[in-house]
């Protein structure tokens, strides 16, 4: 007996679609000063390709009280205008520190943006950010 498929050949899977790791996508800033909403680092799929977010991580440590305190925050944006992956920090204490890391695993087309943001809404004192995001880039 012989089988034969009727479908179009079998594709590859995306990770042997010419494959690229992306760690780019990263922010260090030691004693930040308070700050609205500011974009850190972004990424946009090329042309022709895909691009899944693999993990993200994220650090805030306070490096000087504030006076008052406000919120800090440093958060991923993944394509659209929300933000995901947010992380915050509201204690006053120097030292404080708030850590997050996820696997994300979210496939996006040509043409999307990744960015990660931080802020911090005090009227004092510093934070110290560090976040990666790590992103493989594929064949569409």
């Amino acid at each position: 007996m012989r089988i034969t498929s009727t479908g179009a050949a079998a594709r590859a899977a995306y990770y042997d679609r010419n494959p690229t790791e992306i760690t780019a996508l990263g922010f260090s800033g030691a004693a930040t000063a308070p700050h609205g909403a500011t974009t850190r680092g972004t990424y946009t799929v090329p042309s022709g390709r895909k691009a899944q977010v693999m993990w993200t991580s994220k650090d805030l440590i306070r490096s000087a009280v504030a006076a008052p305190v406000g919120a800090a925050g440093f958060r991923n944006i993944l394509g659209f205008a929300s933000g995901t992956g947010a992380l915050t920090l509201t204690n006053n204490v120097v030292g404080d520190r708030s850590h997050g890391e996820s696997g994300m695993g979210q496939t996006f087309v040509a043409g999307k943006v990744v960015s990660m943001q931080t802020f911090d809404l005090s009227t004092g004192g510093t934070i110290d950010y560090d976040g990666l995001t790590d992103i493989l880039e594929f064949d569409a």
